[in-house]
């Protein structure tokens, strides 16, 4: 079983509590993992790096292979997938795995265009 560190900066979500995370945070991050993925031990330290320059911004990390109502819900197939939230709704899947830069560019990308008209 893979073990991923735990972190301050990221919130360890379940099923029953991620709804109240996206509602208690104006704009979020979920990195999506499962035990044994090897992209999701190497993206983890990325998000973590990430959650703690980003301070307008919330992260948080689930394992789908103990959460399957959120991996339903999201209709997630691929894991590592971050999913960005903003103001409790669902605007972005980030799917699979990505450099440090890439992964910052596609967040500041995906909060940005929310206020493109």
């Amino acid at each position: 079983m893979m073990k991923l560190k735990s972190y301050d900066a990221l919130s360890d979500l379940t099923d029953k509590h991620i709804d109240l995370f996206l509602e208690d945070n104006n704009k979020c991050i979920v990195l999506c993992w499962k035990d044994h993925c090897p992209y999701c031990s190497q993206i983890f330290p990325f998000v973590q790096s990430l959650s703690i320059k980003m301070n307008d911004v919330s992260f948080a990390h689930i394992n789908l292979g103990k959460n399957r109502k959120t991996t339903k819900k999201y209709k997630i197939s691929t894991v590592p997938t971050v999913l960005v939230f903003h103001n409790n709704k669902f605007k972005k899947s980030i799917i699979g795995m990505k450099s440090k830069i890439t992964l910052k560019q596609d967040i500041h990308l995906a909060f940005a265009s929310l206020f493109i008209y």
